[in-house]
């Protein structure tokens, strides 16, 4: 736990630690970070690599800020229970985002 007990004495405790200025600025990070993101739109066409499948769907690293989510319902033109049998983990597959970004900067893709 962060803070609680002797971090001098307990390696398992972190200690906390307040800096007197931020080491950069929101802006400062956004400007940096912005060139190494690409953006795409809603119905723009895509590759991604397959990263994780749960229940919910699977997860395609496209390149932008955050993972894009593949619903269950897009993965396929008919119903599939085990998206392992669309998906290969690892595996590269083209997709079109169907939704603009979430407040989370999330995207959903259809196959």
């Amino acid at each position: 736990p962060v803070g609680e007990g002797d971090a001098a004495t307990d390696p398992e405790i972190l200690p906390i630690i307040e800096y007197e200025e931020p080491l950069f600025t929101y802006t400062e990070f956004s400007s940096q970070i912005g060139g190494f993101t690409k953006r795409v739109s809603k119905g723009d066409n895509c590759t991604g690599r397959v990263i994780l499948v749960n229940p919910s769907g699977a997860l395609v690293d496209i390149g932008t800020k955050a993972s894009a989510l593949v619903p269950n319902s897009e993965a396929s033109l008919t119903p599939v229970d085990d998206l392992l049998t669309v998906f290969e983990l690892g595996a590269t597959y083209s997709f079109e985002v169907i939704t603009s970004e979430d407040e989370n900067g999330q995207l959903q893709l259809s196959r």
